[in-house]
């Protein structure tokens, strides 16, 4: 076996890009029904968006970041208003369409999460431009992008490869979080790519069994050039990191769930604090399954405590080697 591949990043200003920003609403309602009123507890309103949590997470960790993302109307107002509330430093890109609210609602009969996703405004060629071009003033050579959540419509199959682009020509590393054009992104070459086993099965068309066939997926996506590290999820199953030269897997702790909503983002930012921190690929792993399990301990769309993060930490075992 040839010299180890270089998985590890010097400590780096993290920019999240969030190119369809939300705001999360979060209810219960004793049992959903058709055809009457349901009757739901006080909402609670919080800023969202895949990058816009991860930078919410790393801001909670002590890690420098921006979130860049762009938001119309009053709902992307409310956005913003609630990351400058949060202290999270962030850039926000006007577009002339409303913002999206996600609705997440509790059945507090049968503790099943109901999760209402909107599509999110349209955005011209000109606003997904103006996104791009405000990244290419803020990334500086090593400074990580994380591209996270949906596209918006408008923006077109290639935007993530458009992304990759701009971070190679940065000399950045990009790491994409998105269940959206991620074919031509890959093309493009990215540093790590993560999916849920979900999200892998829909965008290769493929059932991959787990572990064997995503190792042997993730494997091939290395080899042929389009990443660096790949790392899949598949819930209270753990994790799957996939790197040159290992392949190991992390089961996460065993939790008392209270809500699922922002896990995975979470879970983006625990690996990139671990990366940031020029931590091997595996460690940095160990800390993205604990971070999402932190916030899997809290309520509604609450996102992880420190405290909890470091305490998990200290709980999970060993990675196994596949």
């Amino acid at each position: 076996m040839g010299p180890a591949a270089d998985t590890s990043l010097k400590r780096a200003m993290v920019v999240t890009v969030t190119p369809n920003s939300a705001i999360d609403v979060w209810t219960t309602t004793k049992q959903v029904t058709s055809g009457t009123k349901l009757r739901c507890s006080p909402p609670q309103f919080d800023a969202g968006g895949g990058g816009v949590n991860v930078s919410r997470v790393l801001h909670r960790l002590g890690v420098g970041t921006i979130a860049l993302f762009t938001a119309g109307g009053s709902v992307g107002d409310e956005v913003a208003a609630r990351l400058e509330q949060e202290g999270v430093p962030s850039e926000r890109l006007d577009v002339a369409g409303q913002s999206r609210q996600s609705l997440h609602v509790l059945e507090e009969d049968s503790g099943e999460l109901f999760r209402f996703v909107m599509p999110g405004p349209e955005l011209t060629g000109a606003e997904g431009q103006a996104l791009l071009d405000r990244l290419r003033d803020i990334a500086r050579d090593g400074t990580m992008i994380v591209g996270s959540g949906s596209l918006p419509p408008g923006l077109g199959e290639n935007y993530w490869a458009r992304v990759a682009k701009l971070a190679k020509e940065a000399n950045c590393p990009f790491l994409l979080d998105s269940a959206h054009a991620v074919k031509g992104a890959l093309s493009c070459g990215l540093f790590l790519l993560r999916q849920n086993l979900d999200e892998l099965c829909a965008f290769t068309g493929s059932t991959l069994a787990w572990p064997g066939e995503v190792a042997e997926w993730s494997r091939a996506q290395i080899e042929r050039g389009a990443c660096k590290i790949v790392v899949v999820t598949r819930g209270a199953d753990g994790a799957l990191l996939v790197t040159k030269d290992e392949r190991v897997r992390l089961t996460p702790p065993k939790v008392a769930i209270r809500s699922a909503v922002g896990a995975g983002d979470s879970f983006m930012a625990g690996l990139c604090l671990g990366l940031s921190r020029g931590e091997p690929a595996r460690e940095a792993l160990r800390l993205a399954v604990a971070t999402a399990a932190a916030t899997m301990i809290t309520s509604a769309t609450e996102l992880c405590r420190k405290a909890d993060v470091d305490r998990l930490l200290g709980q999970l075992g060993a990675t196994e080697l596949l």
